[in-house]
């Protein structure tokens, strides 16, 4: 098995929508198009809350993604939160899309509530977190997690 470590691409996006779609059982609260759109709106959200990526490639596939943020130095580009604002029209031009958006909107309330109620500002961020189920229990992820850990130790977070 041939496993290697690069900064997210471009045509990594695909992939990673599908791994965030079964990571997350999607598929389980709404239709396969919905599903799909809901993937789309969280990695795109994720990816414009990153200052860091890293992508597990297995045997020339994409497996798994770590994105980290540096609160310091987060600046989101135009073009990210343009494709994220996208994402979010397309699942909201739909009944059932509006449905479970407003399920996620409700989590979103209770993260920053509870952000909140820590009293504390942080420094940096684990934005996003995933690989493919054929991957896991074999060190990938913690090597995953390592490098992200290792960019924010460098940055002083």
């Amino acid at each position: 098995m041939a496993v290697y470590f690069r900064q997210y691409k471009e045509q990594d996006f695909e992939a990673l929508e599908d791994i965030v779609r079964k990571t997350w059982h999607y598929d389980d609260l709404c239709s396969p198009k919905t599903a799909k759109q809901l993937a789309r709106v969280f990695l795109t959200s994720c990816l414009a809350n990153s200052t860091f990526s890293r992508v597990a490639i297995v045997d020339g596939e994409v497996q798994g993604v770590i994105l980290v943020k540096d609160a310091a130095s987060h600046r989101p580009t135009f073009q990210s939160r343009w494709r994220q604002s996208m994402a979010i029209l397309r699942l909201l031009l739909s009944a059932e899309g509006r449905k479970v958006m407003d399920i996620f909107g409700s989590v979103s309330r209770v993260d920053e509530e509870l952000l909140k109620e820590a009293g504390t500002k942080y420094a940096g961020e684990l934005a996003l977190f995933a690989l493919s189920e054929s991957c896991r229990g074999q060190g990938i992820g913690k090597r995953l997690y390592e490098e992200g850990m290792r960019y924010l130790s460098y940055n002083g977070v």
